[in-house]
Parts: structure tokens; sequence; C-alpha cells
């Protein structure tokens, strides 16, 4: 009985610390973050709700990049198919955070690919299964298994702008002439929600993304072609496509909005960005609305750009345009990221040997 009580006294004794720790002034918080760099910032605002909200109004905000690359190392050893590398590249000092900085995800990304991050939440795709991870507080969540059928692409959104875990999770691919959607809801669903549109227009394993601004779903295959579900009616759309329609392009969410870029090949036959064919989706009107250059580039927005993997943009950057190419280098055929700005374009410090992708995780002022 002692030994009961005892042991239940330090258990009230630890939950009282943890609260008065939850409990600091703001003033202490940010003294604290003062002595901090990006990366330790940002798992201290994972710590509760009051720190995080703390880190909100931090007046002395660490520069934080917007996009970083998301790159598996060459391995030395089997122990190092795990490792990941993040580099940040629209800060005017590069911020690489190696898999030391964030905690060492021993066995998460073994065999996994990047299929869509937002708020610094990761959602990852291993053979037939997915699932969400955070990259600082490592939460984890696994997803139903969607089993053998199709090649799905993804994303997810959050419920409003304050909440902290994912809301809805997307998946989306085409077989025989048929759009196969499935959405679960976090938490809560054990088995995905299954959602079907028939046209023979549709080509198979043609997936190229799928994003969700409020109730509708935007599924794009590789052809360009837009088709739209209502989760609220219950109703499918297929979107006509303007006329010199160019069938390589990039899909950009931004500011609730749908951006079409066009690409186009450049000396080296290699993939690249027209910004002289930008679409902006309206559907009050032609559906399509063609767009300048100059009205892209009044826009004072970053745009990172890739050709299989979620795209995204950052507001109050200026114009620049990131994005993935081959290029020689060592006389070797590699990964290159190009920087488009307004005044020229040029070949980024860092080649890749494997695929890299873009990883979204912004400073905690902003959460998109």
């Amino acid at each position: 009985m002692d030994l009961q009580i005892s042991g239940r006294a330090a258990m009230e004794i630890k939950e009282g610390e943890e609260k008065s720790w939850c409990l600091l002034p703001d003033l202490v918080v940010w003294m604290i973050k003062d002595r901090l760099g990006f990366v330790d910032n940002t798992q201290m605002a994972c710590v509760c709700r009051n720190w995080w909200h703390a880190s909100t109004i931090y007046p002395n905000q660490p520069a934080a990049p917007k996009a970083y690359i998301m790159y598996p190392p060459e391995p030395d050893n089997d122990d190092e198919l795990s490792c990941r590398e993040f580099i940040g590249v629209s800060t005017p000092t590069p911020t690489t955070m190696t898999n030391e900085n964030c905690e060492k995800f021993t066995t998460e990304f073994v065999g996994a690919e990047l299929v869509f991050s937002k708020r610094k939440w990761l959602l990852m795709k291993r053979k037939t299964s997915f699932f969400l991870i955070h990259l600082f507080t490592k939460v984890r969540i696994n997803l139903p298994d969607v089993g053998l059928f199709g090649d799905f692409v993804g994303s997810f959104t959050f419920l409003d702008q304050q909440e902290h875990q994912p809301h809805r999770v997307f998946l989306y691919t085409n077989q025989h002439h048929k759009v196969w959607l499935r959405i679960v809801h976090i938490p809560g669903d054990k088995k995905w929600t299954e959602y079907n549109f028939v046209d023979h227009r549709i080509k198979s394993k043609s997936a190229k993304s799928v994003l969700a601004i409020g109730q509708k779903v935007f599924c794009f295959d590789f052809r360009g072609r837009l088709i739209i579900y209502d989760m609220v009616r219950n109703m499918w759309k297929m979107v006509d496509q303007p006329e010199h329609w160019r069938v390589r392009c990039y899909m950009v969410e931004h500011q609730g909005e749908i951006f079409r870029f066009s690409s186009k090949g450049d000396r080296l036959q290699q993939s690249c960005p027209n910004f002289e064919c930008t679409f902006r989706y309206n559907d009050d009107s032609t559906a399509w609305e063609r767009l300048s250059y100059n009205d892209v580039k009044d826009m004072d927005t970053s745009w990172f750009l890739s050709k299989f993997q979620g795209c995204f943009s950052a507001k109050g950057q200026g114009f620049n345009v990131y994005y993935f190419t081959k290029r020689t280098f060592d006389a070797k055929l590699q990964y290159a990221m190009m920087i488009h700005t307004t005044s020229r374009l040029c070949v980024s410090p860092y080649y890749f040997r494997r695929s890299p992708c873009w990883a979204r995780l912004p400073g905690w002022v902003n959460l998109n």
C-alpha cells in the first residue's frame, strides 16, 4: 500500500511539473528561443499548445526556408538507406537539415517515397500502404491499406488554419477509362470511401496529382486534363481544355486557386516551365483563364515545380521559380535544380544522382 501511495504521489508531482513547464510566460519562452536555431525552435514549438502560441508571436523568428529539397544521398551501407537530407533553398544562405537534426527516422524512410507535404507533415507511400508522419514530432498516422490496385497519387488537407493534424487524405488513380478517388477522415475512418467517374477520354495509369480546396477535389492526369469532384453535391465534372493546349504541365494550388504552367523543352531537350502559357482555373467564367508572363511575375510569389510530385507556392518572396531538370555533371547525367528569376536563369550548386523532391516545411508564422 505504501509503495502504491508513493507511486501515485510521484506521478502527481511529475504531472504538476509538466503543467508548470507548459505555463511558462511568453517572454520566458522567447528568451529560450533566442538561444536556439531554426530546427530546435521548430521542435520546441511542437511541445505543447502554449509554446506553439508563444512561437507564433515570437518577435525574432529565425529565417526559415519555405521549401526544402528532400534528397536520399548515396548510402555507403544498408544502414543508411533510411537517410534523408533536407536542403532549404529559398533563403540567401541555404539551410541543411540532416537526419541528426531531424531525430533520425531509422526505419520510416526505408523503401518509402514522398507523395505530398504540408505544414511539416509528410504523406509517404510504401508499396500498398500510406502513412503520415510529422518531421519534427515524429508522430505517425497509419492509413488504411489500399491493396494492390492502382498507382495512386495523394494529398491531404487540414480542417482549419489552427489545426495541427491532417483532417482528410485523398488518393487518386486512373484505370480502364475510370477515375478512382479514395478519401479517408482522420481520426475515425477504418477504411477508404471510394468514388468513381467513367469517361472514354480517361487513359489508364495517367494520374499526375490530386488537390483539394474547400469541398472540391481536383484530379489531374499527365495530359493536363482536369476532373473535379464536388463532395457536397456528390457530382463530377470534366473541364474542357483550351485551344493550343500543351500536354506537359505543372499543376499548383496557390491561395485557394488552381494554376497550370505549361512546360517546354530547353536546348538540351529537358522540360522547363513556359510562363508564356499559364492558366488559372476560373469556375465562374471560361473555366481556364490565360495569364501573361507579367501577370504571373506581379504576383510576388515563388513557385516550386516538379513533374512527378506535388508542386506548391510561397507568397511574398518575389518572383522565383525552382524546378528540377537533368544536366551532365562529372560526366554523368544528374538532377540539377534550376532557378528562374525576372532577370536570369541559373543553375544552383546542387546536383543529385538520385531523384530529389520538394518538401513543404514552412516556419510557424506561415502555416501553409
